[in-house]
């Protein structure tokens, strides 16, 4: 009954090269923007159908554990029940993930829109009752009562017991109120104050969830429950002060070293150079990822070759598709989507970092920040063995590149979780205007230099919240906790490689899901983002 209860609130709370293949013929077959067309036909994954008959049979089983678990004289009858009924749930998590894949295919399709919304709403009903149905068997005289409960923590314990119709009706809402802001035109004049009408109300239903939790604000609530974060506010200062000391240096050294290197290469090697991160893998005349694959140990390889094989992926360059990648679950394996300006090899290995990592232990059963530096891990292994295929002058050049690119997103994770940090805990949360909102980011960047400066060296943040806070609220540390522990294995690999190939491939195949953050990184011998080691490292390369 547990582990159903962890899967309904993460599946409501989310929203995801080959050699032996021929890489266009793979790109003619997922790429196209319409579900109805290409894509969706031929993709064996892709097929939406979810419909009364599964409901009912979930709500049948529903009812057969309950009946059992209120009985409480057969511990086995209610195990195979509770078994079946996760089967069953999984079967519509999938039909959900679908619906979301689709609808990130053609955003403009109000159909797909409201095919997905209106998966959200049965996943949220069923969550509601499905704790209704958990609260009244807590609250019952069964005999089985301590067995079927003694794995629960009090938290857990008292979330379930607060469950009810109004969190449901508040979920529900904000993830309308995300398809409602994807469907928005940045070219719109209105943009930013519709951004700002969305996010307020996100806020406000995100600080009632938590007060109806029992959490002070959004922001503690998804740290400690929706995220599992192992470490607080004591931690977020320590990096903070890191970020600040090191990381500003870092990123401005590294990019002058970049533009250094750049303008003494030839035109094809400059070219190169951005290629790898901002064009699509495809379009290059080497297969680098490919290459890669026959580097790389044999086993992570086949891992990674089954995306491609099993037909778990979607390319689309459709103009209405949503622009980004991400990796989710579905049909029982990982299932990747590359949306247009997002299919670089960089990005392309991030996400087969997320797909390796998935097949080992489901993605919503992870910790999150742990899934993102088997992501930006595979990016700096990907990057070590560039060492192997690039001249030493291009090699250098893309590795300032490379630290100066991530250094830059952990910087600007950092000051977008340290302002959402102040958005949920201002007395006015959910009330504040345009120019408030802005001056909040402000305050957060004066911490780090000059707003000129960090808009020089980072970018606009007034302009980057407003694209990120409403779809991936209190996410964004991960981003940035994540890439300072993937940074440590590019350490690793530059004295000894193989010891990294360890270090990541326990991450994924040894990595155990209740453990938290902090400890599997340990048990990995990996270096957090805690420890002062791996700044320094980076800051040593830069040293006069």
């Amino acid at each position: 009954m547990k582990r159903l209860l962890a899967l309904l609130l993460a599946v409501v709370m989310m929203a995801t090269l080959c050699t032996g293949c021929d890489i266009e013929e793979i790109i003619a077959l997922f790429v196209d923007g319409s579900p109805v067309g290409p894509a969706a036909e031929v993709n064996p994954h892709l097929h939406f159908e979810l419909d009364q008959q599964m409901l009912d049979t979930f709500y049948e089983e529903m009812e057969k554990v309950e009946k059992l678990a209120i009985e409480g004289t057969d511990i086995e009858a209610i195990e195979a029940a509770s078994d079946k009924l996760e089967e069953l749930y999984m079967d519509i998590v999938d039909q959900i993930q679908i619906a979301h894949v689709l609808q990130s295919m053609d955003v403009e399709d109000e159909a797909l829109a409201e095919q997905y919304l209106t998966a959200v709403d049965q996943g949220v009903q069923l969550e509601t009752d499905y704790n209704a149905m958990t609260r009244r068997v807590y609250n019952s005289d069964s005999a089985a009562k301590e067995v079927l409960f003694e794995d629960w923590t009090q938290d857990e314990i008292d979330r379930m017991l607060a469950h009810n119709e109004e969190i449901a009706s508040l979920e529900k809402r904000n993830e309308e109120l995300t398809v409602e802001y994807r469907e928005l035109s940045q070219e719109s004049p209105s943009w930013e104050e519709e951004v700002v009408r969305i996010y307020n109300e996100t806020v406000k239903n995100g600080n009632r969830i938590a007060e109806l939790y029992g959490y002070e604000n959004y922001y503690e609530y998804a740290s400690r429950v929706i995220y599992e974060r192992d470490f607080g506010a004591e931690e977020r200062s320590k990096m903070r002060s890191y970020a600040i000391n090191y990381m500003m240096d870092i990123a401005n050294n590294a990019l002058v070293a970049f533009l250094s290197k750049f303008e003494t290469l030839s035109y094809t090697d400059s070219n190169l150079v951005a290629d790898l991160m901002y064009t699509d893998y495809d379009q290059l005349d080497t297969d680098y990822v490919g290459n890669y694959f026959e580097y790389i140990p044999e086993d992570v390889a086949e891992a990674m070759q089954a995306m491609f094989d099993e037909q778990r992926v979607v390319f689309t360059d459709d103009p209405n598709a949503v622009e980004g990648a991400f990796t989710t679950y579905i049909d029982d394996g990982p299932f990747c989507f590359f949306g247009p300006g997002y299919q670089s090899s960089t990005t392309l290995i991030h996400e087969l970092g997320h797909y390796y990592g998935s097949t080992a232990v489901e993605l919503w059963e992870q910790p999150l920040d742990i899934s993102e530096v088997q992501s930006q891990g595979n990016e700096w292994l990907f990057t070590y063995y560039l060492s192997e295929e690039l001249s030493e002058e291009l090699y250098d050049c893309y590795l300032h590149l490379m630290i100066a690119d991530n250094m830059t997103v952990i910087l600007s994770a950092l000051m977008i979780d340290q302002f959402e940090e102040m958005v949920y805990t201002h007395p006015n949360a959910g009330n504040l205007t345009l120019e408030e909102y802005d001056a909040l980011m402000n305050q957060v960047v004066s911490q780090y230099g000059t707003v000129e400066d960090i808009n020089y060296t980072i970018g606009d943040l007034n302009g980057y919240w407003k694209m990120v806070v409403v779809e991936q609220p209190v996410y964004y540390i991960s981003y940035a906790v994540s890439a300072v522990a993937a940074m440590d294995i590019y350490v690793t690999a530059t004295e000894n490689e193989e010891q990294a190939w360890t270090a990541y491939k326990a991450l994924v195949e040894e990595m155990d899901p209740d453990a938290g953050f902090l400890k599997n990184l340990e048990k990995a011998g990996i270096d957090g983002p805690f420890e002062e080691e791996v700044y320094a490292y980076f800051a040593s390369l830069y040293a006069q």
